[in-house]
């Protein structure tokens, strides 16, 4: 017996002295009965085929089993792309989107390194699946979208050096990418070396202001003993 709820009242196969029966157009070719056992096998699982199974034996004396079946479909990878409307002019950070076919039991999560970020899922099959992530362009990170359900899981992976390159940009967006982030390397350069300048300065002002002080700290008493 099938259903899709937990009341199966749908007959699909009998065993009956030896002879096997099947009743449902859509199971007829899919359905093996064993003879000898009385299980049943069913090939080229769809879907549809979820539900609840119940086996009835009925001799001397009459029992029932049943059994939860879900169907899954396998996964497929997701796919990663760079959403052009949120990206800087400066590709510094952008926006990220994951997607990926939406199926039953689907979950769509993102990962740095071993760290999950976000996750999203989804009951229905009904539309794609998405999940969006605010990344920094050239931080040395390498970022992972993982797509599963409880029998498959793909995965695709983005590293942060490569989201230009991802987004399609020109050859002058990519130079001046690449010329933005040695220019920020070069200031922070120039602020290092002068404040350590600044602190040099202070330091052999502050040296040479002790002597000065001392010698007038001296003239000072000199002149009281002269006086007195």
């Amino acid at each position: 017996m099938y259903g899709p709820q937990q009341d199966p009242n749908l007959r699909i196969s009998r065993l009956k002295e030896g002879k096997v029966t099947h009743f449902i157009e859509r199971f007829r070719d899919r359905l093996q009965l064993d003879q000898q056992s009385g299980s049943l096998s069913i090939t080229r699982l769809r879907l549809n085929d979820s539900g609840v199974y119940m086996c009835r034996s009925i001799g001397i004396n009459t029992f029932t089993q049943h059994f939860n079946l879900t169907v899954y479909v396998s996964v497929s990878a997701p796919s990663i792309r760079v959403t052009q409307s949120e990206m800087s002019s400066s590709c510094s950070s952008l926006w990220v989107e994951c997607s990926v076919g939406s199926s039953r039991g689907l979950s769509l999560s993102w990962f740095r390194g071993g760290d999950r970020l976000e996750q999203t899922r989804r009951p229905d099959s009904s539309s794609r699946l998405r999940l969006s992530l605010l990344v920094w362009s050239g931080d040395g990170e390498e970022y992972s979208c993982v797509a599963e359900n409880p029998v498959d899981q793909k995965s695709s992976r983005l590293h942060t050096e490569d989201t230009c390159l991802n987004h399609g940009a020109s050859s002058e967006q990519l130079s001046w990418c690449h010329t933005e982030a040695t220019i920020r390397l070069l200031l922070s350069a120039v602020l290092a070396l002068a404040l350590m300048v600044l602190v040099a300065d202070h330091i052999r002002l502050g040296r040479q202001s002790q002597p000065c002080a001392g010698s007038r700290l001296m003239r000072r008493r000199r002149r009281a003993l002269e006086d007195q």
